[in-house]
């Protein structure tokens, strides 16, 4: 019995000095990784003019919501507080979040197009907030409406055949293309190069310091 309980020290006592010398930088390097974030930040889709230099399709601004699923994990007491500045309720936004099962410190997308109200009343709760990140992005508009819709075309998030077609030219999954009309013939013209954010946060999941920028790029136009 006593070689047991010297024997199960033993094997505990390696086990530690595994974790804490042999294999020090490897969570050194996990924990390095946990407390890094990439903010995307998406460029302006190229606008497609007449002759005359008016705007057929153009961008104007928007807001959508970004979550941090790895500080959302850590408690629950912000949900009814980002229900309120979405004036929606409680059960509503857990059902949005059960949907947003991404990789633990990648941001999901939680709410699109969001209005300025509400990004207002949301940067208001930041410090009580730090899961959720408002981020504005470019969203395409036709000033004329429906006119010419038939030659413009219109976006939308690529489909698995784009994909598998496009994807050897950068194009990825997520990404808005063209679907019929110049917008699809002239997709590689228009389409932006996004940027991003590399930036730091602490043990609550709040900006520490920002660690590099790429600006988003925008790109040629159509005429």
């Amino acid at each position: 019995m006593h070689r047991l309980i010297v024997a199960g020290f033993l094997l505990l006592f390696f086990a530690l000095a595994r974790l804490q010398i042999l294999e020090f930088s490897k969570y050194q390097q996990l924990s390095q990784a946990n407390r890094i974030r990439i903010l995307p930040q998406s460029a302006s889709r190229g606008r497609i003019l007449d002759r005359n230099g008016n705007v057929l399709a153009g961008n104007t601004l928007s807001c959508n919501l970004l979550i941090m699923p790895a500080e959302a994990s850590r408690s629950e007491g912000w949900i009814s507080k980002l229900a309120g500045a979405l004036s929606i309720s409680q059960e509503e936004l857990n059902s949005k979040l059960q949907k947003k099962n991404t990789a633990s410190f990648a941001p999901a997308l939680l709410c699109e197009n969001i209005s300025l109200e509400e990004a207002i009343a949301i940067g208001q709760l930041k410090y009580d907030l730090p899961q959720v990140v408002v981020q504005v992005v470019p969203k395409r508009a036709y000033p004329f409406g429906n006119v010419a819709s038939h030659v413009l075309g219109y976006i939308g998030k690529i489909d698995a055949w784009r994909l598998e077609k496009l994807k050897k030219y950068g194009y990825k999954i997520q990404d808005l293309v063209g679907k019929s009309g110049i917008e699809e013939v002239y997709d590689y013209l228009l389409r932006p190069v996004d940027g991003g954010m590399q930036i730091e946060v602490d043990n609550k999941g709040r900006l520490s310091r920002v660690l590099g920028f790429k600006a988003p790029r925008k790109v040629r136009m159509c005429s």
